[in-house]
């Protein structure tokens, strides 16, 4: 690979990195814990049952 592509690579992954961790995608990272969680602890569980809110 050359340094150029490699540079390439590197910062797409730096963006993509970013727009994970901004504040728009907060709600999806907090449900992707909540179910790695509970697959860990085998307990069983719908994706409607994750949504944003106090309802």
């Amino acid at each position: 690979m050359k340094d150029a592509d490699f540079l390439a690579l590197l910062t797409r992954q730096a963006e993509q990195a970013n727009e994970f961790l901004s504040n728009a995608r907060k709600w999806e990272r907090e449900r992707w814990v909540c179910q790695r969680l509970l697959q860990a602890l085998n307990v069983s569980y719908r994706t409607d049952e994750f949504r944003i809110g106090d309802a």
